[in-house]
């Protein structure tokens, strides 16, 4: 339970990082939500694929790991960009944070379904705790905005979100 703590900690980070980017906050609650979901999805999928595989080979990890973090500082980059310059628009593209974040829970699935918990409980939980946290977060960053001024709340949104995977 606790790892499946530690693999929800993201959906917070990200979510407090739109809700200090979006003033308005219905449509980041809808992407907390979608975080609970691909999160519960990935944690069900990870119980049944082989993650281990990935990293057999030194050399694959060598380049893999910085290039996944490049990637993600790009994405998050546009991302922030994005959302300063148009809000979140349905349809627009940052409907893949959630997908994106929700990676590390294959790692967990495995873990998830050989401990204590059954198949079944193991993703609902992953689901629900990433919801609850992530809402906490938006709700933080609600509470934050009125002390902090516009400029800066975008500032430590998109800092945030640029460093949501190394943080968590």
């Amino acid at each position: 339970m606790d790892l499946m703590l530690y693999f929800s900690v993201d959906s917070f980070l990200a979510a407090l990082a739109l809700g200090m980017l979006v003033p308005s906050l219905p449509r980041v609650r809808i992407l907390c939500i979608l975080f609970g979901v691909c999160d519960s999805l990935a944690t069900a999928a990870g119980a049944h694929v082989r993650t281990d595989a990935i990293f057999a080979q030194h050399s694959t990890v060598n380049w893999l790991i910085p290039a996944l973090i490049l990637a993600w500082v790009l994405f998050a980059a546009l991302l922030s960009w994005s959302i300063a310059r148009r809000g979140l628009a349905l349809g627009s593209w940052h409907l893949w944070l959630p997908v994106i974040l929700s990676l590390d829970n294959l790692f967990i699935g495995r873990a998830a379904s050989s401990a204590h918990l059954s198949g079944v409980a193991a993703p609902i939980l992953a689901g629900v705790m990433s919801t609850l946290l992530a809402l906490a977060g938006v709700e933080i960053a609600k509470l934050s905005r009125r002390f902090v001024p516009k400029s800066v709340a975008r500032l430590i949104g998109a800092a945030l979100l640029a460093l949501t995977p190394i943080l968590a």
